[in-house]
């Protein structure tokens, strides 16, 4: 493979631009994630790269409301920035600070290599600040509960592997994943994967998830225990849709989601996001197009970062 030099990416760039591609950092990194990751490396952005081509890159700029002008983050406007931070929260940890100004951590960590340097620089401890959610018992309580009512598996294995910060804290402040979801006042047998299903349950049960506007064939593709006990009792998905009463008409939006939509809305990148949920950036990226899907307990996540309902992501 040809190493990646400074006069490679540029000829690359007008190549593309001869050919009439996609000059946009979004569609470039969809179409040659190569490329893009080169001109980044060696011009530190893809905008720089682009101007060194001898191409105007704000003609191919996607334009979003709420953008920043170019140069506006001066040391005097991080400055000002973080004092305004200061005025609404005590809490400095990153999970916090990206909730409450994510283009400040943003710029910050780009500027200066992590939100940890730039806090020392400020004379803060950063020993003393708080890097994970604060658990109480009623913080769990509410997110079994949610969980529950958007349909999640709270099996153990599951959340366990999904939720792993939830999950420890449940054990820490209740002793057990199952007293803690009795706690919520549920049914913990029932969210043992070894669940007996009969034809009545899973009628019963995609009613339950149409209820929840949750698109069921979506639903069918990530549940592979559901899936099966669908399977069990009808003859085709067709069948199954009928006896829960809507048609297939009625799941033709399988797979659509608003993700990419949203982000750039609240002017998030796909980084921010991944970092936000655990997801590498290529996997968000997978969704984002629609080539993959989470599951539930995912699609939970996804919907929480982007400060969305899973129902207005994800149907």
């Amino acid at each position: 493979m040809r190493k990646w030099t400074k006069e490679r990416v540029i000829e690359k760039i007008q190549d593309r631009q001869k050919e009439k591609m996609k000059l946009n950092s979004q569609g470039v990194q969809q179409e040659d994630s190569g490329l893009y990751r080169a001109a980044r490396d060696l011009f530190g952005s893809w905008y720089d790269a682009v101007q060194e081509a001898g191409i105007d890159p704000d003609k191919f700029r996607r334009k979003r409301e709420n953008v920043l002008p170019r140069g506006y983050w001066t040391t005097e406007k991080i400055d000002e920035h973080f004092e305004k931070l200061l005025m609404k929260t005590t809490d400095l940890s990153p999970r916090n600070v990206q909730k409450i100004d994510v283009k400040l951590y943003s710029i910050v960590v780009d500027k200066v290599g992590s939100w940890k340097n730039f806090l020392s620089s400020k004379g803060y401890e950063y020993s003393g600040i708080k890097k994970t959610t604060e658990w109480t018992e009623e913080k769990i309580l509410n997110r079994i509960r949610f969980a529950k009512e958007s349909y999640a598996d709270l099996s153990d294995a599951t959340v366990s592997f999904f939720e792993k910060p939830l999950y420890s804290a449940a054990i820490n402040l209740f002793g057990s994943w199952k007293q803690a979801v009795e706690a919520a006042g549920i049914s913990y047998e029932k969210t043992k994967r070894n669940d007996s299903w009969t034809e009545e349950k899973v009628i019963e049960h995609g009613k339950k998830v149409i209820e929840g506007k949750i698109n069921l064939t979506y639903y069918l593709d990530i549940n592979d225990k559901f899936r099966g006990a669908v399977k069990r009792y009808f003859p085709s998905t067709r069948d199954f849709y009928e006896a829960v009463g809507i048609s297939s008409e009625d799941t033709k939006n399988y797979g659509t989601n608003r993700i990419r939509d949203i982000r750039t809305a609240i002017g998030m990148n796909a980084e921010e996001l991944a970092e936000k949920t655990g997801y590498s950036r290529t996997t968000i990226q997978d969704y984002e197009r629609n080539q993959r899907q989470p599951d539930i307990s995912g699609a939970i996540r996804i919907a929480r970062a982007l400060g969305k309902t899973v129902e207005d992501v994800f149907s």
